[in-house]
């Protein structure tokens, strides 16, 4: 008795770990599974959030602050952010590697970083 019950709950416990992971096939995937950010030395600061089926760019240098959000398509080497309010579709090309994303901005590259996940405290 004691070793059926053992041998299902192993089973499930193997079903539990196995059945809640996201295959990541492609870069695409890659880049959407994760959001991003980014600071240089220089000061600029950004984020690229993925929710859902929209997308949100903010890039905040010393000069300006860009900020575009939208229903975003994505294929293997572009973004495309379609802000509704604008009638307007920009288009990002992008690398993505295992610990960073390189996103074509303004005629250079921006590397970015994937967020950690927030480590909330047990007694809250």
């Amino acid at each position: 008795m004691k070793k059926s019950i053992f041998i299902l709950f192993t089973i499930v416990l193997c079903l539990v770990f196995c059945g809640c992971r996201r295959v990541i096939e492609n870069s695409a995937d890659e880049l959407t599974t994760r959001n991003w950010h980014t600071e240089t030395l220089s000061g600029m600061t950004g984020e690229l959030i993925f929710s859902g089926n929209e997308a949100t760019l903010v890039i905040t240098s010393s000069e300006d602050e860009v900020s575009l959000s939208g229903v975003y398509s994505i294929d293997s080497k572009n973004v495309y952010i379609t802000d509704v309010n604008l009638s307007h579709t920009y288009v990002f090309s992008y690398n993505v590697y295992h610990n960073r994303a390189d996103i074509a901005y303004g005629g250079d590259a921006i590397t970015f970083y994937p967020e950690l996940p927030s480590v909330t405290s047990m007694t809250e």
